[in-house]
């Protein structure tokens, strides 16, 4: 007699009809992005291979349909569909950049947290890769940005900016990234 394969989580046993019984007690996060990756592929290109999965409790269920499927492809079409100028802004600022502007479903941007640091004027903290000179400088002033440091030797701008002004930042032909800035870390002693 056939069984199916058991997933064990703490809410739920999910199965998947028609293959020999096994049990999987830990999963890494790192193995259900693949998977997560994997299953999104095979259902774009051979939509019947995939089983459909069900749970065993009443209160879980997972099905998975075409509207599952167009959400983890929407990301996909969003960064094909980057002008130039966003090509080299980062992902996490862009997806910053769509919450405000009230964009963020349409573009298919998950939820959660973003690693993006604000200032008190909601002034997003940035590093910008560039040819760092003083007409940069005042460009990214006027456009309402604070300086927080410049380096010539590593072509490195690190300045608190409004997320609207980000795409014509970037648009500058000097300006090579636009990516979220790291807090300085010190090693002190305790």
């Amino acid at each position: 007699m056939r069984k199916s394969p058991r997933i064990a989580s703490k809410d739920c046993n999910c199965f998947f009809p028609g293959a020999l019984e096994t049990e999987i007690f830990s999963v890494s996060n790192q193995f259900m992005k693949r998977s997560l990756f994997l299953f999104a592929v095979l259902s774009l290109f051979a939509p019947g291979a995939l089983p459909t999965a069900r749970c065993a409790s009443s209160r879980h269920s997972l099905v998975v349909n075409q509207k599952d499927i167009s959400l983890l492809q929407d990301p996909v079409r969003e960064k094909r569909e980057r002008t130039a100028a966003q090509q080299k802004i980062d992902t996490q600022l862009l997806y910053a950049l769509y919450r405000e502007r009230g964009e963020a479903e349409a573009k298919g941007v998950p939820q959660g947290e973003l690693s993006v640091k604000f200032d008190e004027k909601g002034r997003a903290l940035v590093s910008i890769r560039a040819q760092v000179t003083k007409a940069l400088l005042d460009k990214i002033k006027k456009l309402g940005g604070k300086i927080v440091s410049s380096s010539v030797r590593y072509n490195d701008i690190r300045a608190y900016t409004p997320l609207t002004k980000l795409e014509e930042l970037a648009a500058m032909k000097e300006i090579s990234a636009i990516m979220p800035a790291e807090e300085a870390m010190t090693n002190r002693a305790k």
